[in-house]
């Protein structure tokens, strides 16, 4: 069995679904666990074929690959995903077709207690098949929440000059944004649902997400986009797989596997070499709230903010390359807070950790085009 070169392998994430959109693939290598990212893999020619047609993919950032006109899957047409890396090597799937669509009813909020005995508010799914000759479905959410950097100036300490025995650091205006963000976070935690047993093919108030009632990214404004997918039944098992051997500290995508789960993408260059992934044509449906925070708990403090925000005073004194101020303004250590008072016998500015005075540490400036403020 071949593993790549350098036991690196070809991981693909395609999913193509009914919606009439662009559709995307992402291509990356499998990774040490001491590497937090996945490696990309760039320069690759991707095509999908049906009936005849072809669909052209084309790399809009490392690793991620946008077809070039946008259509969907259609109902009794097969599916097959060509790729051609940039190392000369080429991989073919298996060919897939859609098994129907889904229709999301409710996605509702319903305030109560989790198994913990913590308040919340629990994401609850209700949806039935559309003309779908299967009873198998993927369900995974997306979070996009405000952030509100506690600790925000409009200035920034910037350092105009330094010598031996002057110093010049002053506060500025900010050229950008970095009061208020937007977080985001995607699910993954594999959600499976089969319906076979069911009375019927539906599901009725699911829990998908619970947000506690002091979790930071619910403390202003929060939305959830579910999705629900219509999978066949070896897309379900491929899924059941996967969830079976990953836990909290590991991914199929790193080197070392805790087992192999079997890819329905091929090598074609070499029949012995192991991918990893899975493409799949799949029907989906999705809905979007959004909750505020006041709307729920009208009294209260709210929660905590992601981080533990502490000022300090550091010294501007000291020798040249050993002042305290200035070591951490560089070191993007600390950012500007306020400016202490005339003769302060510190620093003249009271500082602070960068994720507590700017919010792009951990959030984007860019609201989502989805976005709709409280009214």
């Amino acid at each position: 069995m071949d593993f790549g070169d350098d036991q690196s392998n070809l991981v693909v994430h395609a999913i193509i679904t009914d919606e009439l959109k662009h559709q995307e693939i992402t291509l990356s290598r499998t990774y040490p666990f001491d590497i937090k990212e996945a490696p990309a893999e760039k320069g690759a020619l991707i095509t999908l074929n049906a009936k005849g047609q072809s669909f052209p993919f084309e790399e809009i950032e490392e690793g991620r690959y946008r077809s070039v006109d946008t259509f969907k899957a259609e109902a009794g047409t097969a599916y097959q995903l060509s790729i051609n890396t940039s190392n000369g090597r080429s991989y073919i799937s298996e060919s897939k077709s859609l098994v129907g669509g889904v229709s999301i009813n409710d996605f509702s909020i319903k305030p109560g207690i989790n198994e913990d005995n913590e308040e919340g508010l629990s994401f609850e799914l209700s949806s039935n098949k559309s003309n779908s000759e299967g009873n198998y479905y993927r369900i995974d959410y997306e979070e996009t929440y405000k952030i509100i950097a506690p600790y925000w100036s409009a200035y920034d300490a910037v350092i105009f000059a330094e010598g031996f025995h002057t110093v010049d650091v002053r506060a500025i205006l900010r050229e950008t944004e970095e009061k208020e963000c937007y977080g985001n976070f995607k699910s993954t935690r594999i959600n499976l649902v089969n319906t076979y047993n069911f009375q019927a093919d539906e599901i009725n108030n699911l829990p998908v997400r619970f947000l506690k009632k002091y979790d930071p990214k619910g403390m202003y404004r929060y939305s959830i986009e579910v999705k629900q997918y219509a999978v066949d039944a070896q897309t379900y098992s491929y899924y059941q797989s996967l969830k079976e051997i990953s836990d909290a500290s590991t991914t199929v995508f790193t080197q070392s596997q805790p087992g192999q789960i079997n890819s329905n993408i091929y090598s074609e260059s070499n029949p012995e070499e192991v991918v990893l992934g899975y493409f799949e044509v799949s029907g989906v449906d999705s809905r979007r709230v959004f909750v505020d925070y006041r709307d729920y708990y009208p009294e209260g403090n709210r929660p905590n903010y992601f981080y533990a925000c502490q000022t300090s005073v550091p010294s501007i004194s000291g020798t040249m390359g050993n002042r305290p101020l200035l070591e951490a303004i560089k070191s993007d250590e600390l950012v500007y807070f306020a400016s202490t008072e005339p003769g302060h016998p510190d620093g003249p500015f009271v500082m602070v950790l960068p994720f507590c005075g700017d919010c792009t540490r951990i959030g984007s400036n860019i609201k989502p085009e989805f976005w709709i403020d409280e009214d």
